[in-house]
């Protein structure tokens, strides 16, 4: 019987009775990622509010960012705070209210997390809303479990479990189903990728998966503990994690600002759709995205207004800015189109659980 203690008090208040060094040296850790955080989130919204073009700023998918880093930012604060009034009180003797509420916490940062890994998802499929529909309900299921378990004692304890794993799934699903787009892109530019394609591709698809990692490692690492250290590992990650996670979500924030900010600052940033004069070719054969200038893609594409709307419809609009990572390899003669300026940026760095929940 008294071998089922420690796992019934850790059941009971989320923090099982570890011993008081343990808590102080998690107690510290989260204080050293909040004060990052701290930096990296001012940091982040200095860029968005200050250095982003007005225009930029009314975006929603930077609304969104903004709001969502906010958040996480708050939800942070006040987890540490909590540590640090359990602290005063007393770690083994604080009241269960408390562990309760920062376990709530937890749950919501994670849902921002989650959610915003799925509102990614939908951007990257040019808002096509049915993509996230399997998403979205794992989201719900999620978010009832989570709050849930944060109140329901013992049994909440072990329901927990099925929360980081269903946070998991949602991550990997919208993971997968972001790459699996960029390999579509990829297949249908075949062909026509210059020199670098496959550099940049690559780095495509480690922002992906960076983004999501962390998350997925912190729901791995909460059930391994769960298991093997319900008394001192689980209730010691439950109080570094939400510090980290909005650590991690800043730095992705910063990352989609800055290259924001870049892209401004090009005096091309409006890319121009160009129809090549060969002499051994009509000039309705082949037409050549240009970018200067420091021109970056060679793709070719039919020359009448309509087969570009088409193109666009094919492969969506918020992944067609791919094209300005690739390398330009030919000299050409051109006659000027417009073309508006579309963002791939969505699946490079994230609109992400990664953040996501991240």
């Amino acid at each position: 019987m008294s071998n089922e203690t420690p796992s019934l008090n850790a059941a009971g208040t989320f923090a099982g009775p570890a011993s008081i060094g343990f808590y102080f040296a998690a107690l510290v850790v989260e204080i050293v990622f909040f004060g990052a955080f701290v930096g990296t989130y001012a940091y982040g919204s200095w860029l968005i509010l200050c250095r982003a073009h007005p225009a930029t700023r009314r975006q929603t998918s930077t609304v969104v960012l903004f709001a969502a880093n906010t958040l996480m930012f708050l939800l942070s604060l006040v987890h540490l705070a909590l540590d640090i009034d359990i602290a005063r009180i007393g770690f083994l003797t604080a009241p269960k209210s408390l562990q309760e509420a920062k376990f709530v916490l937890y749950v919501t940062q994670t849902l921002i997390g989650d959610g915003f890994m799925i509102y990614r998802l939908y951007r990257v499929y040019s808002r096509h809303w049915p993509v996230t529909i399997v998403p979205s309900l794992l989201l719900i299921l999620t978010a009832v479990i989570g709050y849930a378990s944060s109140f329901l004692g013992v049994a909440g304890f072990y329901m927990s479990v099925a929360f980081y794993g269903l946070s998991l799934i949602v991550n990997v699903i919208c993971t997968v189903c972001i790459l699996l787009k960029v390999f579509r892109i990829s297949r249908d530019f075949n062909g026509v990728y210059l020199q670098g394609h496959k550099l940049k591709l690559w780095k495509v698809l480690e922002a992906t998966v960076q983004s999501t990692a962390i998350y997925s490692a912190a729901a791995v690492s909460l059930v391994i503990t769960f298991v093997n250290s319900t008394a001192v590992g689980y209730p010691t990650c439950l109080d570094v994690f939400p510090a980290l996670i909005g650590l991690v979500f800043s730095l992705i924030t910063i990352r989609i600002a800055t290259n924001l900010i870049r892209d401004e600052a090009r005096p091309d940033s409006n890319f121009r759709l160009t129809e090549t004069v060969r002499s051994r070719q009509t000039a309705s054969s082949v037409t050549y995205v240009e970018h200067e200038p420091h021109p970056s893609i060679l793709q070719a594409l039919g020359s009448q207004k309509g087969a570009m709307q088409a193109y666009k419809d094919k492969v969506g609009d918020d992944v067609i800015e791919m094209s300005k990572h690739v390398s330009k390899s030919a000299t050409t003669s051109e006659v000027s189109l417009p073309l508006s300026r579309l963002n791939f940026q969505e699946v490079c760095d994230g609109d992400v659980k990664q953040g996501e929940a991240v």
